[in-house]
């Protein structure tokens, strides 16, 4: 006898006018039950994410519903968690209490991913043309305190400084590992997501 699902139309509409891309060759990659689950789940939550996402165990322990101990849960989610990072490049830190995810490229590019990131690479590619002619007429700038925002500073260089990255600096919109400040000068570290304020939201 085969078996069969019935999906109301309500559903389908709501599939329809909420398109979530995925990246076919990454399901098939993963072998794990968990492994497919955690996958959709983080692109879903990443899908027009602009700022990090806080989960409890608690909340994932529900959402997934396991029916194992909540310990085990844990060992069993990072562990499948480690295969999806594996195809897919996601932000996320997991600690003893919750899970965070942060702003990500999504599994697969949309337009306007795409539009910015060929745009960010025309900008560089103009501001290492304008950096070599500033290295060319006159002394290294070796850093130095920048303003911005009326009250806000990180320490850069003029070549190194852009406003939108600064902001992400400040509001810890990109983890300490992967900002630029910080992984120019140590002293940027402990002003990282100083603004940023994590609140709990739901799952979906």
């Amino acid at each position: 006898m085969d078996n069969w699902v019935r999906l109301s139309s309500e559903y389908v509409d709501m599939l329809r006018d909420n398109p979530v891309p995925v990246d076919l060759k990454v399901v098939s990659a993963l072998k794990k039950p968990m492994a497919i689950d955690i996958y959709w789940w983080l692109t879903k939550r990443v899908y027009n994410l602009h700022e990090p996402a806080t989960i409890s165990w608690q909340q994932l322990y529900q959402q997934f519903g396991s029916d194992s101990e909540l310990k085990d849960f844990k060992r069993k989610f990072k562990r499948a968690l480690g295969d999806v990072l594996e195809v897919y490049q996601c932000k996320i830190t997991v600690g003893p209490q919750r899970v965070t995810v942060f702003p990500s490229q999504t599994s697969v590019p949309t337009v306007a991913q795409t539009r910015s990131a060929e745009k960010q690479a025309r900008l560089e590619r103009v501001r290492d043309s304008r950096s070599a002619s500033v290295k060319a007429a006159g002394p290294e700038d070796t850093g130095h305190w920048q303003t911005f925002d009326a009250s806000w500073q990180v320490f850069t260089t003029s070549d190194l400084f852009d406003v939108n990255t600064a902001r992400e600096h400040r509001d810890g919109l990109v983890p300490c590992g992967e900002c630029r400040y910080c992984r120019f000068d140590q002293s940027n570290e402990e002003h990282h997501g100083e603004n940023a304020e994590m609140s709990e939201v739901p799952l979906f």
